[in-house]
Parts: structure tokens; sequence; C-alpha cells
């Protein structure tokens, strides 16, 4: 009896750690946006510590704001190995891009001036 409820035991932990790993992995990553994080927050990203991180915000503010999250591999020391391992975790926020319906109707030539009619007599 003393077994079965030691194996029972040791069964009821080793699922409670596998339900605290997947839960972890679940659990979106925090995203940046490189435009407006700190050197701190940027510190946090996977393989930038904090002298890359105060050189994207340094070139940020030389260069203005990035316009995609790929001029990340303008900065000394971020080439494309470490950019695809940082791709899913920035990005250059929402006053950057055109918002869905703005690119639709860019698609469409939405919001382009009709030509005019020649005048008839």
């Amino acid at each position: 009896m003393l077994k079965k409820s030691v194996f029972l035991a040791v069964i009821a932990m080793f699922g409670l750690m596998v339900c605290a790993s997947v839960d972890a992995l679940a659990q979106p990553s925090k995203v940046i946006d490189i435009n407006a994080a700190s050197v701190q927050e940027l510190d946090e990203l996977p393989g930038i510590g904090p002298a890359i991180a105060a050189r994207i915000v340094e070139y940020r503010e030389k260069n203005g704001p990035f316009s995609k999250i790929e001029d990340l591999m303008e900065v000394r020391g971020i080439g494309e190995k470490k950019f695809l391992n940082l791709q899913d975790r920035v990005t250059v926020g929402a006053a950057s891009q055109p918002d869905a319906a703005e690119a639709d109707a860019a698609k469409r030539g939405a919001g382009k001036q009709p030509k005019p009619s020649p005048e008839k007599p």
C-alpha cells in the first residue's frame, strides 16, 4: 500500500511540473516597441545586453524611428542571426505602420482623385 501511495504522489508531482512547464511555454513573450523602448527594456531581449541596447537607442535618436524591424540590423552588433532570434519579440509600433484598413484602401486605390470628365457643350 505504501509503494502505491508513493507512486501516486510521484506521478501527481510530475503532472504538476509538466503542467507548470507547459503553462510557462504557452505564455506569449512580451513584444517590445523598438521605437519607444528604454535601454532597460531593450536589455530584456534575448542576446541584447546593455551595450547593444544603448546602441539601439543611440541609433534611433540619431536616425529617427525605425520604419521596419529589419532596420535593427543597421545597429552595430546585430547581425542576421541575432535579428532572427529577436524578430518575434520586437515591433516598430502602430504609429509607424499603416493599419489594415489603410493598407487595404491603398491596394484598392481608394483616396485617389477621379479624373475629371470632359465638359459637354
